[in-house]
């Protein structure tokens, strides 16, 4: 697995066109005493995220927007599409915006992602190419717009949320903890992400994420003793689904494998 500091050390790393990483997740659920406590074990043991507004805070607001076919394959787990996520992020001011793509096998994710800036993004993606055509000339999303039109992919639901996010470096291993609330959601109906005023408030308890590349790290490991959690799959996007009320129901699918 990657041992590239930069690639963990926050969601906004810039780097080259197209950015490759993998690296372990482990997400648990807490409610807002747990919340309170870890967020204090936190800005004891781990630095602020400099991407953090204002400047040497602990949080930022995180738009994103969850592709899917039309009959919601990945929603419904058929593998005709595969379980690769393709989405659209945003961050706090939204003047780059990331494309990317996440896959996950039990605890270890693997992303790829591109930072366009909203012109790039509006002249391929958005507003000013509403029609949907590929033009033909070079960008840094190619890829990321060939995986669309591949798997017949559609935006289905826009999510925000707010994130507490700390970082670190232990005996040389990069570490992140993260914990996401306040989530919305909203149906999309375009490839813009829109400010989050429309969207629809989901209450669920605070998702706190521990992020590493290889082993986990001794502070890691003495703030699970001290808070004793259960690993969760929780999925922000089967839950903006569910809670939007975006249904398909589609036949049962045998994979031939």
């Amino acid at each position: 697995m990657s041992r590239n500091h930069n690639e963990i050390n926050s969601d906004k790393t810039t780097g080259p066109v197209k950015q490759q990483q993998t690296r372990i997740e482990l997400k648990y659920l807490l409610d807002n005493q747990q919340s309170c406590a870890i967020k204090e074990w936190a800005r004891k043991h781990l630095d602020s995220d400099p991407n953090c507004v204002p400047r040497g805070h602990d949080h930022y607001d995180v738009s994103t927007l969850y592709f899917d076919t039309q009959e919601l394959d990945l929603y419904h787990r058929t593998g005709r599409v595969g379980r690769t996520k393709y989405r659209i992020r945003g961050y706090n001011d939204r003047e780059t915006v990331w494309l990317e793509t996440k896959t996950k096998k039990k605890v270890v994710v693997s992303k790829n992602r591109s930072a366009v800036s909203t012109e790039e993004f509006d002249r391929y993606l958005g507003q000013q190419n509403s029609s949907g055509a590929r033009l033909e000339e070079p960008w840094s999303g190619r890829w990321f717009q060939d995986g669309l039109s591949e798997h017949l992919l559609i935006p289905i639901v826009q999510i925000g949320y707010q994130r507490f996010a700390r970082l670190g470096v232990f005996d040389g291993e990069a570490m992140r903890l993260t914990i996401d609330n306040q989530l919305e959601a909203s149906h999309a109906t375009s490839n813009q992400l829109r400010t989050p005023s429309h969207e629809r408030s989901i209450a669920t308890p605070d998702i706190l994420e521990l992020k590493f590349n290889n082993q986990m790290p001794a502070p890691f490991k003495q703030l699970l003793s001290l808070f004793p959690l259960t690993l969760h799959g929780f999925s922000k996007y089967r839950t903006a689904v569910e809670a939007c009320g975006i249904f398909s129901q589609v036949p049962e699918y045998h994979s031939c494998a």
